[in-house]
């Protein structure tokens, strides 16, 4: 899922930087009615394929979803 538009996030942490992507860890997000949502397909490096290029610059909130493995 990607979210663009400003987010409040719960118990934001910091995770990893690659390239110009920073990694957070949360464990809940308040949208704003004028949030922009939609899904989209992740690549190798973590950046998602479908942003568009009137958005290009702006913050985004990627939230992955997955099975932690053991």
């Amino acid at each position: 899922m990607v979210i663009m538009g400003h987010k409040e996030i719960e118990d934001l942490e910091k995770v990893q930087t690659f390239r110009d992507i920073e990694e957070f860890a949360g464990s809940s997000v308040v949208l704003d009615p004028d949030d922009v949502i939609f899904s989209s397909m992740i690549d190798s490096a973590g950046a998602p394929f479908s942003v568009g290029t009137p958005n290009k610059g702006k913050d985004v909130t990627i939230i992955v979803y997955g099975e932690e493995e053991a």
